[in-house]
């Protein structure tokens, strides 16, 4: 029960995660040790084989595709020897908090939560190994916990959270903490410090919405992760904020990929998320994944001046299987579009002469890129051209064609 004033509320929060289902001890104590450089592979393996289950577990995922050698893993300490104290540490976080978590909540908000961590995970994973960071343990494992704190707020205030979900993604921490007096962020880092678990995961819980600390040069497991989550958009997944083009675009830079290769990153994706869901065990439907391809080809013209918006968006449009036409093309022949997307800025530019006897024709068939800082010229504000994000998806498209 969540009551009125601030302060109670914050306060009916933590006592409310008091009561939620906390990691399994033997976990819990593994998780410790590992933490201490001084402990030994015994010291680990005598731990872990106190609990069958979990020693299945371990094991499994060693001889997973994501660690398997030359040669099956048969012990613990063959698992620890693979991977190493800090990698063995983040395997058993994953497993603690598939296990834990799937005790809370109900079953759509469940879905919802998995759906989006599973492709953000696996997403993060991916971009790391593509920017070549040798950390995909650390971001997987954020990925799959940054949004924790949704997961709390489900389970411990169910009709507060349904409310939530009505409301308007764009002001969601504001709506968070008007309703709760802590946003989600904030919620899962309380969870994950009760949990024990370690000073770095915690914090990247908290502080994933906070654009100073994803877009420092220091900090590459957050935006890693930041980007993976804003990519799960593409599958109109989660329930992120939008943010601009120009935070977009340092994000991208910052987590080490080239936005010529959101492309390839996503088709990767798709052929690893089901793996994911299987090693993770997680139970339920998850076949969550909208699939890239459509039944119809569109033809879309890309209206803007901005290279790395014209690469972005031809990224979007190939993944999904569509056809971006060149800006000149389209203004030689509009009718050899099914649609177009305009960015302001080019239609706030001195190619308004030029732009606008194409898009009249194609009236009924052009989008507006979202934009915080460039509005329409007065010659388009009349038209009330539907307005879309930069993330684009088969739905999307369709509307527009």
């Amino acid at each position: 029960m969540i009551t009125t004033g601030t302060h109670q509320k914050v306060e009916d929060i933590v006592n409310n995660i008091k009561h939620l289902p906390s990691l399994p001890a033997v976990l819990q104590k593994l998780i410790m040790v590992l933490e201490d450089y001084n402990c030994s592979a015994q010291d680990i393996e005598r731990i872990v084989t106190t609990d069958p289950a979990l020693t299945v577990r371990i094991l499994k995922l060693a001889n997973s595709p994501l660690y398997k050698g030359i040669e099956e893993v048969a012990t613990i300490s063959q698992a620890v020897t693979r991977l190493g104290f800090l990698k063995l540490r983040d395997v058993a976080i994953r497993i603690g908090a598939t296990e834990t978590l799937s005790q809370m909540a109900d079953e759509k908000a469940q879905q919802k939560y998995w759906h989006h961590a599973v492709y953000t995970a696996t997403c993060a994973n991916v971009l790391a190994k593509t920017a070549g960071i040798p950390i995909p343990e650390v971001t997987f494992v954020v990925g799959l916990l940054h949004d924790i704190g949704d997961l709390v707020l489900a389970a411990i205030a169910p009709e507060h959270y349904a409310n939530l979900q009505k409301m308007a993604p764009h002001a969601r921490l504001e709506n968070e903490e008007k309703m709760f007096g802590a946003t989600h962020p904030r919620i899962g880092n309380l969870l994950l410090k009760q949990w024990g678990l370690p000073k770095e995961l915690c914090d990247a819980v908290r502080l994933h919405h906070t654009e100073q600390v994803y877009l420092s040069k220091r900090e590459p497991v957050m935006s890693i992760v930041v980007l993976a989550d804003m990519l799960s958009k593409v599958h109109c997944l989660g329930s992120e904020p939008n943010c601009s083009a120009s935070t977009l675009f340092k994000l991208i830079k910052r987590a080490g990929v080239k936005v010529d290769q959101i492309a390839d990153v996503l088709h990767q994706v798709d052929q690893q998320v089901a793996d994911t869901q299987h090693h993770l065990e997680i139970a339920g439907d998850v076949s969550f994944l909208t699939p890239a391809s459509s039944s119809r080809v569109f033809k879309v013209a890309i209206i803007t001046r901005d290279l790395s918006m014209k690469t972005w968006l031809e990224q979007l449009l190939s993944y999904l299987r569509h056809t971006a036409i060149p800006m000149q093309d389209f203004f030689d022949n509009p009718e050899g579009a099914h649609m177009a997307i305009l960015d302001p800025k080019a239609a706030a530019s001195g190619l308004i002469e030029h732009i606008e006897p194409a898009l009249e024709q194609m009236r009924n068939h052009v989008l507006v890129l979202a934009s915080q800082s460039t509005p329409l010229p007065v010659e388009f504000q009349q038209w009330n051209l539907p307005e879309i994000d930069l993330f684009l998806n088969q739905k999307t498209i369709k509307s527009g064609a």
